[in-house]
């Protein structure tokens, strides 16, 4: 009795190795269009190819379609092929993500369970299963890469929106101010947005930013002014300014506000808007000061106000 009980486990136990060996779970369900439906429709329209047809002088050479419906035909050809290989890169990357470790620690644990129930055995199978967390240990050196993988994802469709938003804005204009040699240019930078290595440098940079900031924060936190007086509200006035020019890149006018608070001014929006921070806290201490360099921002013709 107890020898079958032995062999029915022991079985038990493979299938479930043979299990984790294989099985993978899938983060989207399989796309009713596949990649290659997707991708052979670009035959037909090659970059020389769909240039040549763009130009030519009858809309009947263009399948009676005008430049403009022919150039939005083809980038819109060209989106979906890249959406669809980009989706394929995602379903991997989840099923990856997801397969392997999970399972590990399933065998892990049936293993060391069972070997502490099966008799004989508790020594072949305690010897498997630190072999299993042996390998395992390899399986976690991409453990932090799971982890961060979600806010990769998120960065790569960020940059891959902001691309595609410029392409949809672009393609309003009509065939001369937007000819399809510079939708393919756009066409280009929108599938390189779906990239890991530019998606780790805007989450490094985003981290970089945001470590700036903090150290900013308790920087401020430890040289603030003395004294009683709530100036919180006309300091947060003042940096919200500063910050939209900043955002819109306007480096001129943040040098003349620098340069007009007795700061040395610069080329660089982030350095200066840190500069002002810093002077704003460690210089402007009442809102009669505050309110002074609020007026005096306000006589500049800058096409923005305070």
């Amino acid at each position: 009795m107890r020898s079958g009980f032995k062999r029915h486990s022991a079985n038990v136990l493979v299938a479930l190795l043979m299990l984790s060996g294989c099985t993978s779970l899938n983060g989207a369900p399989r796309p009713v269009i596949s990649v290659d439906d997707s991708t052979s429709l670009l035959a037909s329209y090659k970059i020389d190819t769909a240039i040549k047809t763009f130009r030519k002088a009858n809309d009947s050479d263009r399948f009676d379609m005008t430049p403009q419906q022919y150039r939005d035909m083809v980038i819109s050809v060209y989106l979906n092929a890249i959406d669809a290989r980009y989706l394929q890169f995602r379903r991997a990357v989840s099923s990856e993500g997801r397969g392997g470790t999970a399972l590990a620690d399933l065998a892990v644990l049936g293993l060391t369970t069972s070997a502490s129930v099966i008799e004989k055995s508790a020594t072949e199978l305690s010897a498997i299963a630190a072999g299993i967390a042996g390998s395992k240990g390899i399986i976690d050196k991409n453990l932090y890469f799971n982890k961060a993988l979600p806010a990769l994802l998120a960065a790569m469709d960020a940059e891959r929106t902001k691309a595609r938003t410029q392409i949809v804005l672009n393609m309003r204009k009509d065939a001369n101010a937007y000819p399809l040699e510079t939708a393919f240019g756009d066409i280009a930078a929108y599938e390189a947005a779906g990239s890991l290595d530019l998606a780790v440098d805007n989450v490094t940079a985003s981290a970089s930013e945001d470590r700036k900031m903090e150290k900013l924060r308790y920087e401020n936190a430890v040289r603030a002014c003395d004294g009683e007086e709530d100036v919180v509200d006309n300091r947060s006035r003042i940096m919200k300014f500063v910050g939209n020019l900043t955002t819109a890149g306007n480096n001129t006018d943040l040098d003349k506000m620098a340069k007009q608070m007795g700061l040395a001014g610069g080329t660089d929006a982030n350095v200066l808007r840190t500069e002002i921070r810093r002077d704003l806290i460690a210089n402007y201490c009442t809102n009669d000061k505050l309110d002074e360099l609020i007026t005096a921002v306000g006589k500049q013709s800058w096409g923005a106000s305070i």
